[in-house]
């Protein structure tokens, strides 16, 4: 729950890293959610991205195996795969350019889209209303 407490000291709650019904109200607010169902989404989505809160920044330190059984799509041969491996600012150009509505290939585009793990929305909207972290 690290990253509830930041949320809560940043928006002057108790950072006890509960999300309690102070904490709810003021995500709904903070991100401007509408009905309390769509928190409940966004909450349950961004806590199952997050592994439970604790990590905001998504690892794509594959190796070249681990390049073909994740992304077979962007990865397809093993030739392919030993050029990005361990190599995760070009891995995330590749796996998050021209998705999702971030543009082709932009500059660092796909490793800032990779750094926000808590919901899948198009990155640069992410970027745009919440920053990296």
């Amino acid at each position: 729950m690290k990253y509830i407490r930041i949320f809560q000291a940043q928006n002057g709650l108790v950072p006890d890293g509960i999300i309690g019904k102070k904490t709810l109200r003021k995500i709904q607010e903070v991100y401007s959610i509408p009905t309390d169902a769509s928190l409940a989404n966004f909450v349950a989505n961004a806590h199952h991205e997050s592994g439970g809160f604790q990590v905001a920044v998504e690892n794509l330190n594959y190796s070249a195996a681990g390049l073909l059984a994740t992304f077979p799509n962007y990865f397809p041969t093993m030739l392919k795969a030993k050029e990005y491996a361990r190599r995760d600012e070009a891995i995330a150009n590749v796996v998050y350019a021209s998705r999702m509505a971030n543009g082709r290939n932009k500059a660092a585009m796909g490793l800032n889209s990779a750094g926000v793990v808590y919901c899948r929305l198009p990155a640069e909207t992410i970027i745009a209303c919440w920053g990296i972290f």
